[in-house]
């Protein structure tokens, strides 16, 4: 699960520096769907994707590896300071774990 998040957090970051940016709304559509799962699966104990979940993280990591076929190292170390800030910040999503 960490990966994935890593990579969906590095997809906003890089379409912040406009790589991919033109597909923001499908990268936050990912996004959502995974924080419903890991939210879910939290409370649940289960981590399953519904249908539609699953659809639009794969598209998000779609993009995620595109970004990645076109994006310079300068522009890769600069997405990862913007997720690293973002975390400093504590700007991120948190996925409420159950207790027990």
């Amino acid at each position: 699960m960490d990966v994935v998040i890593a990579a969906l957090n590095m997809t906003e970051a890089l379409a912040r520096l406009r790589i991919g940016s033109e597909l923001s709304d499908q990268i936050r559509a990912g996004q959502d769907a995974f924080y419903t799962l890991a939210q879910r699966g939290a409370r649940l104990g289960r981590f399953v994707f519904t249908g539609p979940e699953l659809q639009a993280v794969n598209l998000a990591m779609e993009i995620h590896d595109a970004q990645l076929d076109v994006c310079t190292i300068a522009e890769l170390e600069k997405a990862v300071e913007i997720v690293k800030q973002e975390l400093r910040s504590k700007r991120m999503r948190v996925i409420e774990m159950k207790e027990g």
